[in-house]
């Protein structure tokens, strides 16, 4: 028969707060950093596939992007912001990388039905994610955090480093070229 020691005052690991694991992190805890990755994995694999659309480079990039936070944990000021701070360093491996492919854009292999409107078809949906192929990089990182993870404005400009009108005029130009290319006819076939 297997005995369990029990230590009240101990914390299991889900009691633990993502703030008192962030600084904890920051100090070199590495258990503390692995649990933070792991509350976060599907949102950081969802944000990195958005970009590229294949599993295996998304999965690379969020490799390369739990290999810098990691070394650099240190230098995150705010553990209330972990989160947001890993964020922009994905942003940074997954531009770095769409730059490295730039003329190899792949089509969307699957569409995630909760991502776009419910109320237009597969194939629209698909012209959608070819036309957002065509943007360029960063026109199409802000469509993906303003519309498709629900960042505010100012919170994109933050993580892309950018002043807030730069992030606007982005906006504004990405969705002209989006409607552009939907409405002109390059996908109506």
């Amino acid at each position: 028969m297997d005995r369990v020691l029990v230590i009240p005052w101990v914390k299991k690991v889900e009691e633990v707060s993502e703030r008192q694991l962030a600084k904890k992190a920051i100090r070199g805890d590495h258990d503390a950093y692995g649990e933070l990755l792991k509350r976060h994995k599907a949102y950081f694999y969802k944000m990195a596939f958005s970009y590229v659309k294949e599993q295996q480079v998304a999965l690379d990039i969020v490799g390369e992007m739990t290999y810098l936070g990691l070394m650099k944990i240190h230098q995150l000021k705010n553990p209330d912001y972990f989160k947001t701070w890993m964020t922009k360093i994905l942003i940074h491996v997954a531009l770095k990388e769409i730059k490295k492919q730039q003329d190899v854009m792949p089509l969307l292999d699957q569409v995630d039905i909760q991502e776009v409107n419910k109320g237009i078809s597969i194939e629209q949906k698909l012209d959608l994610y070819e036309a957002m192929d065509r943007l360029r990089p960063e026109y199409k990182m802000v469509i993906i955090l303003k519309f498709f993870n629900d960042y505010k404005e100012k919170e994109i400009a933050d993580l892309m480093e950018l002043p807030l009108n730069t992030v606007k005029s982005h906006l504004r130009r990405a969705k002209e070229e989006l409607n552009v290319l939907l409405k002109g006819g390059c996908f109506n076939e």
